[in-house]
Parts: structure tokens; C-alpha cells; sequence
């Protein structure tokens, strides 16, 4: 919309000093420039046809137009960046597993790349010979226990002499002590993992 803007300036004539003219020529530039501006940018500015031919029409019942707005969820996520690269790696702990005694293959219980944890069995060593002097020693082990006891009870009563019984004693402690080194026998021919991790390359078939 147009508003005319009227400005009105009454001059009175006047003896003036030539600095005086040059002021009040400047001051009433000012002016004329301020409403200027202000027609064609400020207040007092008019509206396009365009703009009155691409606004709106009025709602009829007095409601505002409903701007359409899209809603969108925000979701807080983790970004993981993945880059590939050729290259090889190379175990924190390596060592090659073997027997501290030799002997036959009897079992292989490991597939290569399994994970185990330390002190798993992994390769059972034949030790059916052993097995058989352990049950030889174990049965002598017990009667030598039982004839120690006996010989006790029979001491007791004055039945046998000291020296009877300390024999039968030191057999059956003797028995017990060959238990225990075959034990340890049978024990090495199992091999186990030395620590947890992989298993790599099986180096060994059964036989």
C-alpha cells in the first residue's frame, strides 16, 4: 500500500553567515534522504502486485492456515568407521607343544584353531602298560595295608615283635610310593596346554 508522504519546508530568509548556509543545506539533504529511505525500505514501504497475488486467502472462519511440518525422531547412535588393511598379526605368546616322554599317539583331542584354556588335554599318549603296573600296584598297595594293620592289632596283644611290624609297614608305605611315581608317569604322557589362547598347526596324527 502507498502512503504519499507530504514534507513540508518553510524557509525564512535571513542574513547568514556562509557556515551557517553549508549547515542548514546539510541538514535538509538529511532529511529528504531519511524519507527517502524510509518510502522505499522502511514503514512506509509498498506492496507488490506479486506479493498481494501470491499471499493467501483468508480463512472464513477466522482460524489460521495449518503450516504442514514433518517430524523426524532423533536417535542417539554409535558410529564405528572400519577401515581394511592387508597386513599380518602375530601372537602375544607362542610355543610348540611336545611329549617330555616318547610314546605313541593314542589320542589327539584338539581340532587346529580351537580356543582352549590352560591345563586343557590335548594329545593323550599310549599308556596301557602303565596303566596295567598301576592296578598291580594299587591291589599290593592294599593287602600291604591290610597285613600292616593286622600286625598291629596282633603287636598289641604281644603277638609279633616290633620288627615285624615296622617290615610290613615300610611295605605297604614302599607300595604307596611306586603309586605315586607312576602317577607321575601316567600323568606326562597327557600333554596340556601351557597357557589359554589358539591352537595353530597340527604337526602329529595318531599312531
Amino acid at each position: 500500500m502507498r502512503v504519499p508522504v507530504v514534507l513540508s519546508i518553510h524557509l525564512t530568509v535571513v542574513p547568514m553567515s556562509p557556515k551557517a548556509i553549508r549547515v542548514v543545506a546539510l541538514v535538509i539533504a538529511a532529511l529528504l534522504l531519511g524519507a527517502f529511505l524510509l518510502y522505499q525500505f522502511g514503514f512506509l514501504a509498498k506492496e507488490s502486485p506479486e506479493s498481494i497475488a501470491a499471499a493467501p486467502p483468508p480463512n472464513p472462519g477466522g482460524a489460521t492456515n495449518a503450516i504442514p511440518v514433518k517430524a523426524q525422531l532423533i536417535r542417539s547412535l554409535e558410529l564405528t568407521d572400519f577401515i581394511t588393511v592387508s597386513g599380518s598379526t602375530l601372537p602375544a605368546e607362542e610355543v610348540m607343544v611336545s611329549s617330555e616322554v616318547p610314546g605313541k599317539v593314542k589320542e589327539i583331542l584338539f581340532r587346529e584353531g580351537d580356543v582352549v584354556k590352560k591345563g586343557a588335554s590335548l594329545i593323550h599318549l599310549d599308556d596301557d602298560e602303565l596303566m596295567a603296573q598301576r592296578n598291580r600296584l594299587e591291589v599290593q598297595a592294599r593287602l600291604n595295608e591290610k597285613i600292616a594293620e593286622r600286625l598291629k592289632a596282633l603287636y598289641e596283644k604281644e603277638g609279633v615283635s616290633l620288627q615285624e611290624l615296622e617290615i610290613a609297614e615300610a611295605e605297604y608305605q614302599k607300595a604307596l610310593s611306586e603309586l605315586t611315581l607312576l602317577d607321575a608317569q601316567l600323568e606326562k604322557r597327557v600333554i596340556r596346554a601351557p597357557f589359554s589362547g589358539r591352537l595353530g598347526l597340527r604337526l602329529i596324527s595318531e599312531g
